[in-house]
């Protein structure tokens, strides 16, 4: 696997220089017949992939994660809207008489509009102003826990282009609600006679709030479910086995390669520095590989066949990873090997003939090679440019090991006993902390080889979390959009009934005179919140089947429609409706119907 960085001229995409590269490697077996031959071109699916720098340095996932966090903020603006919205409808229905008196007086649209938005935009940049505030002080805290591997995130700051977004957006919400008192048009002249008692709202008014909440309850939902599929997909993430123990290990990186003095001189210096180290105080177990588990594994990669197969024998596609290790190295991860396997040992090495070095693979691989069969003993060919050349005898099988990521299948590796000029050394301690050993370790390693550097220190529990890292931000993130959506809805609900309750207390005392009792009151005003929150729950389940499948790229073992996510969700808004009219239909029941009807 060989990998390059080119810039495209302008106006040519990605798409077009894929089509252009797999020409030319169609021209392989003509013009480098040494290396590229038809047949190894067809046996091992070789072929030249063309990825945009942003994708490869973010990740596949990583994009759409934060397209889906930018949608939820979206959804989370539409419920804030909304619930003001409703607010605002409920200030215009108490201000109708005083808006009746200044059209009287001769206060023309003009007027009116002024005073309105004049309002309405003091309240909005006031809020908008709040929420700057917040969003500095929120950034800061977002920016702590999220992972140092996402590019330019630790950049992120409330710069002119997303505060000005930011006020865009307050003045249009501003404009948009001072002007909604000036939908009705006329001058309500019962309102003036009646000195704005008993005057009720229309139906189209009351349809527009009950909409609002509806509207509400669904986007909550759709938010709340796909905060749970994110959870419960971590979840399953830390429920995976990686197949090792990072408890303990310490990892780092020393870089040999031209800083001793001759290549034949790498086997005892590592052997050395190995021994070394292990007799430091507390340590139990030290070994090194060409490639860490969970940590950039498997960036290089070749064919693999069993021993006396044909290239063609080599599965379509398949790219298995084959990392160096010494001995020690499996030992001091945790990682075990199937009964009647064994580990390298130093002695493996000794050997100079390099066609039967031994190795140790993975029962995924294991299986492919040899399904129903122990593989112990057996040998198999490693694929180079050329051919099938170098040869391993397998000495034991790793039983399961995830080491290109926990939301991975079980990975296909060879760990073959060879040397490596930039080993990345793990070492195991008793107790206490690793990273204590720094400072001796880099002694050793300057006496055994003053030029190498030490590098990318870190211990292993650390590897663990960041390979879930990018995961864990997401579902946080998604999970404060919810539980703000749900505030939200909660809130926005208990507005609505409360007013709708103060709006319907001459009804409910009439009701209550003639004979009704609390608990039927009660009913009425909790049946009237529940079909609304139904309504929303309906909706937002809809929703959520149409719209939760563009997480399935970003979940582990859970369907984007899992029923009991979305049962649970829709639990969760019916309860939190039921508690947020709790106050409101308290209240109505303990209406004296006396006085309701004496202030009608």
């Amino acid at each position: 696997q060989f990998s390059g960085i080119g810039r495209l001229k302008p106006g040519v995409s990605a798409e077009a220089a894929q089509r252009e590269l797999a020409a030319i490697m169609l021209e392989f077996p003509s013009k480098l017949s040494n290396a590229y031959t038809k047949e190894f071109l067809k046996s091992f699916n070789f072929r030249i992939a063309v990825v945009p720098l942003r994708d490869e340095v973010l990740g596949p996932k990583l994009s759409k994660a934060l397209w889906l966090l930018f949608g939820s903020v979206g959804l989370v603006l539409c419920i804030a809207f909304a619930n003001v919205t409703n607010l605002f409808l409920v200030r215009m229905e108490t201000r109708r008489r005083e808006s009746a008196i200044r059209t009287a007086l001769g206060a023309d649209r003009a007027q009116m509009a002024f005073h309105f938005l004049a309002e309405s935009m003091l309240l909005a940049l006031v809020a908008g102003i709040g929420g700057l505030v917040i969003a500095q002080v929120g950034l800061r805290v977002i920016l702590r826990i999220a992972p140092t591997d996402i590019p330019r995130l630790a950049t992120v700051s409330l710069d002119g282009t997303s505060v000005t977004f930011a006020l865009a957006l307050t003045v249009a919400a501003g404009i948009a609600l001072g002007l909604l008192p000036l939908a009705r048009t006329g001058v309500d002249l019962a309102t003036l006679r009646e000195g704005a008692r008993g005057v009720t709202a229309s139906a189209a008014q009351r349809a527009v709030r009950g909409g609002l909440v509806i509207g509400q309850v669904a986007l909550a939902l759709m938010l709340l479910a796909a905060g749970g599929l994110m959870l419960r997909s971590f979840a399953n993430l830390q429920a995976v086995k990686p197949g090792l123990d990072p408890r303990g290990v310490l990892t780092f990186t020393t870089i040999l390669d031209g800083a001793v003095p001759s290549a034949a001189e790498l086997p005892a210096i590592l052997r050395q520095f190995q021994l070394r180290v292990a007799g430091l105080p507390g340590v139990v177990q030290v070994g090194a590989s060409s490639s860490l588990p969970l940590q950039d594994y498997g960036s290089g990669c070749t064919g693999v066949v069993r021993e006396g197969q044909s290239i063609d024998g080599v599965r379509k596609g398949a790219c298995i990873a084959t990392p160096s290790a010494l001995p020690g190295f499996l030992e001091s991860l945790g990682i075990r090997v199937e009964p009647g396997g064994r580990m390298p040992v130093w002695t493996d090495f000794d050997d100079t003939d390099k066609n039967a070095t031994v190795a140790v693979i993975t029962r995924a691989l294991a299986n492919d090679l040899w399904p129903n069969e122990d593989p112990i003993g057996k040998g198999i060919l490693i694929g180079d440019r050329h051919n099938m050349r170098l040869s391993y005898r397998i000495i034991g099988v790793i039983p399961e090991l995830r080491a290109k990521g926990l939301d991975q299948p079980p990975t296909e590796a060879v760990f073959s006993a060879d040397f490596m000029s930039e080993p990345v050394w793990t070492v195991k301690v008793a107790s206490g902390t690793a990273v204590q050993l720094l400072p001796s370790i880099r002694k050793v390693l300057h006496e055994l080889a003053p030029r190498a550097p030490l590098v990318n220190a870190r211990v292993m529990t650390d590897v663990v979390a960041r390979s879930t890292a990018r995961t864990s931000f997401v579902m946080t993130l998604l999970l404060i959009a919810a539980t703000t959506a749900l505030l939200l809805s909660a809130v926005g609900i208990y507005g609505v009934i409360s007013y709708l309750v103060t709006q319907r207390r001459s009804e409910i005392g009439v009701r209550l005179a003639l004979g009704a009792r609390a608990p039927q009151v009660a009913a009425l005003v909790l049946g009237q919140t529940m079909r609304l929150t139904i309504a929303g729950v309906v909706i937002g389940l809809a929703g959520a089947f149409a719209g939760m499948r563009m997480l399935r790229t970003l979940l582990f073992e859970v369907s984007p429609t899992d029923p009991l996510i979305l049962a649970g969700t829709s639990a969760v808004l019916l309860l939190i409706a039921a508690a947020a009219s709790l106050v409101p239909t308290r209240r109505a029941a303990r209406i004296d119907p006396v006085e309701a009807m004496r202030s009608s």
